[in-house]
């Protein structure tokens, strides 16, 4: 394994070579730092360690994302996480799964604490049932009826576009 020292020049020529499915180029500067290229041409910075006796490797990302500077920090920062005896890969499937859960726990709290509209609209209903008519009552309930209903007096469904009546006049 050779050892470099990452420039952006020498990173945006390491290609992988005729007949190979990957290559790698390290980096001397920061231990277990690579750069991987495989043969359809497409290039990641990669980690690589050792942990409990076996090889872990992880992709840190492309290098059009990832300037040389912060992939170095990304691996000294694994690293750390290695000398402590944690794998990378499994501490970041953790903080996937509470980001994932504490998504999920907003959102329920969200859902719980809104008010539906339905029970907005019933409580509207009820609140101003008092001050109308039988006929005006029965048409806001028919008005905000769900559209798509079979008709009891003709073919077709109902539709909510409003009043399909004319004035005959």
């Amino acid at each position: 394994m050779s050892r470099v020292s990452f420039t952006a020049k020498r990173v945006s020529e390491f290609g992988c070579p005729e007949g190979r499915a990957q290559a790698f180029l390290w980096d001397e500067g920061v231990a277990g730092l690579g750069l991987r290229a495989t043969a359809n041409g497409a290039k990641a910075y990669i980690f690589q360690s050792v942990l409990g006796g076996k090889t872990l490797r992880s992709t840190i990302g492309s290098p059009s994302n990832w300037p040389i500077k912060d992939a170095q920090a990304e691996a000294r920062r694994l690293q750390t996480l290695i000398d402590k005896g944690v794998d990378p890969r499994q501490a970041k499937a953790e903080q996937i799964a509470r980001d994932q859960s504490q998504r999920q726990s907003a959102r329920a709290k969200r859902l719980q604490d809104s008010v539906m509209v339905s029970e907005a609209w019933a409580e509207y209903l009820k609140d101003r049932r008092p001050r109308w008519s039988e006929r005006s009552y029965s048409d806001h309930l028919r008005l905000s009826s769900l559209g798509g209903v079979e008709r009891l007096r003709a073919a077709g469904h109902h539709e909510r576009s409003g009043v399909s009546r004319q004035n005959p006049g």
